[in-house]
């Protein structure tokens, strides 16, 4: 018996529809299809036998390998398999007919309280429809989103978290950000793709600024260049590097992003001071 969930994440409607019984997954029930029909279609199915690709895989690492088919790009996941050998599949199609192949022998697994965003292909799905995802945490606040931007450990969660406690921002999404571009500003939304933060919400906002985060003894902030800029972000986008047509499409938007929107390098202590150096400064210029 088929079974059927939507979602919308960035203004993007999802709509997956499982050959086997299945649960909405718990990450997508902040985010319910808002309007219209759904522009990206997962089919989930169960296989009983490996997948043999007929030529080389385009990108191969721990994690997964990527494959050019004459359906579209497949991305195989080496942690989620079963015994058989049977591992699952995603497929992504130029018509947006997606397709998602899970092993028969660990189906109990997606059923019930799955986590199935991380197997979607996002960043390439986002970029298709002209959004990137940004490795940041983001707040609210003055109705503009405000990113911190940066490695992990270097306090971006910290961050966003003294701006909530100082200012009362709300934050939306603790580890990546969707920036989407609109017909008039450039948005961070909130998306299922929280970290171990575990904190994520259904909201968007145009973006006020991007914060580029160092740790220092002491507060300083500067207004970086486009090039900087342009440098410094798209170390922390999710990129599929193996892939000419995508990085040309995601360099394009990233270049667009940086000639709109204002990004600061911010070197400071995980305090309140920092805070209200970054807010009076973005305050005065752009919120």
């Amino acid at each position: 018996m088929n079974t059927s969930f939507c979602a919308t994440i960035a203004g993007i409607g999802f709509r997956f529809v499982s050959e086997f019984p299945m649960e909405t997954p718990a990450e997508l029930l902040p985010f319910p299809l808002q309007s219209g029909a759904a522009e990206e279609v997962f089919t989930l199915s169960a296989i009983t036998e490996p997948l043999i690709f007929d030529t080389p895989p385009l990108f191969v690492s721990t994690r997964l390998n990527i494959y050019r088919t004459a359906e579209g790009i497949a991305r195989e996941f080496h942690a989620i398999h079963s015994t058989d050998g049977c591992k699952a599949v995603c497929v992504l199609r130029e018509d947006r007919q997606n397709r998602l192949l899970l092993p028969q022998g660990i189906l109990d697994r997606f059923q019930k309280n799955c986590t199935l965003s991380v197997l979607l292909g996002a960043e390439a799905i986002f970029l298709r429809h002209d959004a990137l995802l940004l490795h940041s945490s983001v707040v609210i606040y003055q109705g503009k989103a405000v990113l911190f931007c940066g490695a992990p450990g270097i306090g971006k969660s910290t961050q966003a978290a003294l701006w909530a406690k100082t200012l009362g921002a709300e934050i939306i999404n603790g580890d990546r950000c969707v920036i989407a571009r609109r017909a008039d500003a450039f948005y961070g939304c909130g998306s299922p793709y929280c970290g171990s933060s575990g904190i994520l919400s259904n909201k968007e906002a145009p973006i006020g600024a991007i914060l580029l985060l160092g740790q220092s003894l002491e507060n300083r902030l500067r207004r970086l260049s486009m090039s900087e800029a342009f440098r410094r972000i798209l170390r922390e986008l999710t990129v599929n590097a193996w892939d000419s047509a995508f990085m040309e499409r995601c360099l394009s938007l990233l270049t667009n992003l940086v000639q709109a929107v204002p990004v600061y390098e911010l070197q400071c202590r995980p305090d309140e001071t920092a805070v209200m150096l970054a807010k009076e400064e973005i305050t005065k210029h752009e919120l």
